[in-house]
């Protein structure tokens, strides 16, 4: 079975090879910046106006989940971890790789799923999942502007919170202009020493006074500096640290007791890659919001759980968070013509990628550190296998 899996992913990933990819890794520096026609403004909660009607816990119905535990999906339980070994194998990855189907174990690459990594742009989803809570409940509004929030930022008025988790702001993004990402202590004044805040406030003094790439709404482009804002949106308006709000709506409940930030860590130890080059990451408050996250496999896998059957998430704030608002970017998620809704994280030596295929009930969870850029090609290739041959 395993070898008939690999001949058959292989003719996969021929395809895939010519296939154009998103680019989603945390400070990557060929983000999209195409035209989109789409109109520049988000869907309302199906439960009316967040400003008017907040949707309580109370309204929702969780979806049904029988046809996901019958039928295609328990045929091919038994091909399953065999095609996931044939992709690892067809590109020698050594990273962390984990695979649910329906809730149950289908691939595990053993012990490692409870070592901690810094998941980088994983991140990003918990910091969207919390801006859409505060807007179900009414406290926020995301088709407003980020003005009131902001207001020694000159473009503020011009940009609105759906923008900004949307990727569509305008905004430069801090971790790759003016080189930042190869010496961003030069290019900002950032240090070790630093509190969060006054790295924070480096950042965006830096950002706010340099001009908009292009005019908020008319193109795309993946920008880390969206998120660090919309983190520090969550922050005044549920009157707590993001970290915090995140903590008590999403960690807590789910028990997620392996996963936390990297700014107010204590939770053992995280895998690092000795000798590795860049340190200025860790500094407090530099990735807040967009790249901050620690986490395991077996965490993370929970929190993929909510896409699928929801506990803590609404099925509003799924759907807005799935749906395609940007040619090809969700809310802190990527909707993939596969049947995943995805995201990778890129901040080097970090690797990781968190993917959802609710309809086949499928959660994969990929970690790494180190020199594994391999990771994204077995993680495309697992995705066909389930769109082209499961």
């Amino acid at each position: 079975m395993k070898n008939r899996g690999i001949k058959k992913l292989a003719a996969v990933l021929l395809t895939a090879a010519f296939a154009a990819a998103i680019i989603s890794g945390c400070g990557d520096k060929n983000s999209s910046s195409a035209s989109d026609s789409t109109i520049d403004s988000a869907p309302a909660l199906s439960s009316g106006s967040a400003s008017t009607e907040p949707v309580t816990r109370g309204d929702i119905t969780n979806p049904d989940t029988t046809e996901q535990q019958s039928g295609k999906i328990n045929s091919a339980d038994s091909e399953l971890a065999g095609y996931v070994q044939g992709s690892i194998d067809e590109f020698s990855y050594k990273g962390v790789a984990y695979l649910t189907e329906s809730g149950a174990v289908t691939y595990s690459t053993g012990s490692d799923t409870t070592d901690l990594y810094r998941i980088a742009s994983v991140s990003k989803q918990f910091t969207a999942a919390a801006v859409l809570t505060l807007y179900e409940e009414g406290k926020l509004d995301i088709n407003s502007s980020i003005e009131q929030y902001f207001p020694e930022y000159a473009h503020a008025g011009e940009i609105t919170i759906h923008q900004l988790m949307c990727m569509r702001s305008g905004i430069p993004d801090y971790m790759v202009m003016a080189d930042g990402i190869v010496s961003p202590e030069e290019t900002y004044g950032i240090s070790a020493e630093n509190s969060a805040q006054a790295n924070r406030s480096i950042i965006k003094n830096w950002v706010f006074n340099r001009s908009l790439l292009f005019t908020p709404g008319s193109q795309n482009y993946y920008c880390n500096t969206n998120y660090l804002l919309l983190g520090e949106i969550v922050t005044q308006v549920s009157g707590m640290p993001y970290e915090k709000y995140i903590e008590q709506k999403f960690l807590v409940p789910l028990g997620m007791t392996s996963t936390g930030f990297g700014d107010t860590w204590n939770g053992g130890s995280v895998v690092e890659k000795e000798g590795e080059d860049y340190k200025w990451f860790r500094y407090k408050g530099i990735c807040c919001g967009c790249a901050d996250m620690i986490s395991n496999a077996v965490d993370l896998e929970k929190w993929g759980q909510e896409f699928i059957a929801n506990k803590v998430l609404s099925d509003n704030v799924v759907s807005l968070m799935t749906q395609d608002h940007s040619g090809g970017y969700g809310y802190g998620v990527i909707p993939d013509e596969s049947g995943f809704v995805y995201h990778e994280g890129n901040l080097p030596p970090y690797k990781s990628v968190l993917g959802v295929n609710k309809e086949r009930g499928l959660v994969l969870v990929m970690l790494d550190c180190g020199e594994h850029s391999n990771l994204f090609s077995v993680k495309r290739g697992i995705f066909l296998v389930v769109k082209d041959i499961i």
